[in-house]
């Protein structure tokens, strides 16, 4: 194990066939093109649209592969990603602790909040079932030391359905061993303590909590893991089982302490966490103050807009009005028609508005009544013409 962990086994890649090695290739460039597009998202959500983004620098962060050849596999790549695995697995227990942390911590701030909402009498109700809760969570029957000769012998009899006078701890691994591979992994290791942790928790009792009964689980399997794996390769052998049954710790274990006598945080952690929640409550009120402002000031510009079309629609339809009245007042003078009555007194008021429009307009108000003047000219002298022609006798009848 501890070859692989430290990368030995990567030199074993270049015995791997062609055809494998290939398929490594594929999936190589696959990553780095996913990676590469992950980076590109993130550098556009942080508003970053502008700056060009140096993917090389970027692509170090990521240590499980070798970014500076981004199209082959290579042993290196298979040496970074059995570390990088290796690593992970070590942290795996540490992260899911923390999150179990954040979660017990946030569980009480919400019960401290909701307590601040009541009145006296109704806080004081609150506070007393909590303690009611707390004490029916406690009173479960006692629970087995993990991985003691008389946790496995409840198993081998309640789940087993075997005699504990029998029990065999070779027989016991092979039994619970459901692979077949001749150790117990994580997973195997947890099947075992179900039994235990079903005195405690009941997903029916409104005080039982089936988080914490995850987070048990986890304290109990690596408790075994810590007792046994003595090769610390996370993976119990059939000979490291063995070797444990034999331990004082197996045949006389110390009492089990649960989550219940174990707070999950201190005291200086509730208060760092408070103050961190403050500040991302300021941040989000700060974040929704500037949100509102934005928005009233585009309903500003928005009402702005909306009168702006609305004038603009009532000066166009002004000056179609306008334009209509003036080609009809020349074609009736054209005619010498006079102006209906009824259509002077339904347009009056939009003569008096056209005043200011045509103030503007001397050169064309000029051109027209110098028009309407020649042919009133041409008129009188084509009728003057006429009355000389009848009077002389010129006047020719067809």
């Amino acid at each position: 194990m501890e070859d692989i962990k430290q990368g030995k086994l990567a030199k074993e890649l270049d015995f791997v066939s062609h055809h494998v090695r290939t398929k490594l290739d594929e999936i190589k460039r696959q990553e780095v093109n996913r990676l590469r597009t992950l980076i590109k998202a993130k550098h556009d959500l942080e508003g970053g649209n502008d700056i060009a983004v140096d993917h090389q620098a970027l692509l170090k962060q990521f240590e499980y592969l070798n970014h500076m050849n981004p199209h082959t596999f290579e042993v290196e790549d298979l040496d970074r990603l059995i570390k990088s695995a290796t690593n992970d697995l070590e942290n795996y227990d540490k992260d899911r602790h923390e999150e179990f942390k954040k979660y017990e911590m946030m569980k009480e701030h919400d019960r401290q909040e909701h307590l601040k909402t009541l009145d006296e009498d109704e806080r004081k109700k609150e506070v007393d079932h909590y303690e009611e809760m707390k004490k029916k969570h406690a009173d479960h029957p006692k629970v087995n030391h993990p991985g003691s000769q008389n946790q496995l012998k409840e198993v081998w009899e309640e789940a087993d359905g075997l005699d504990p006078e029998d029990f065999d701890p070779k027989t016991f691994f092979n039994l619970h061993d459901t692979n077949g591979d001749g150790f117990f992994d994580e997973q195997e290791l947890e099947a075992l303590f179900t039994k235990e942790l079903e005195k405690i928790y009941d997903p029916t009792n409104e005080e039982d909590d089936m988080v914490e009964m995850e987070e048990e689980r986890l304290r109990m399997r690596e408790h075994v893991m810590n007792e046994v794996d003595s090769n610390k390769d996370r993976l119990v052998s059939l000979n490291e089982f063995l070797v444990a049954t034999k331990k004082k710790e197996f045949l006389e274990p110390d009492s089990w302490e649960t989550l219940e006598q174990n707070q999950a945080y201190t005291d200086d952690e509730m208060r760092e966490f408070e103050e961190h929640l403050a500040l991302q409550e300021q941040d989000l009120n700060q974040k929704a103050y500037d949100l509102h402002k934005q928005r009233e000031e585009l309903e500003r510009q928005q009402d702005q807009l909306n009168a702006q079309k609305i004038e603009l629609q009532q000066v166009c339809r002004y000056i179609i009005a306008t334009a209509s009245e003036l080609e009809l007042q020349f074609d009736m003078s054209f005619n010498g028609d006079e102006i209906p009555v009824e259509h002077h007194t339904d347009n009056q008021l939009h003569f008096e508005k056209e005043a200011q429009l045509q103030a503007h307009q001397p050169a064309a108000q000029d051109a027209q009544q110098e028009h309407h003047g020649h042919l009133n000219d041409d008129l009188a002298q084509g009728v003057s013409q006429t009355h000389q022609d009848v009077a002389q006798g010129h006047h020719t009848v067809p």
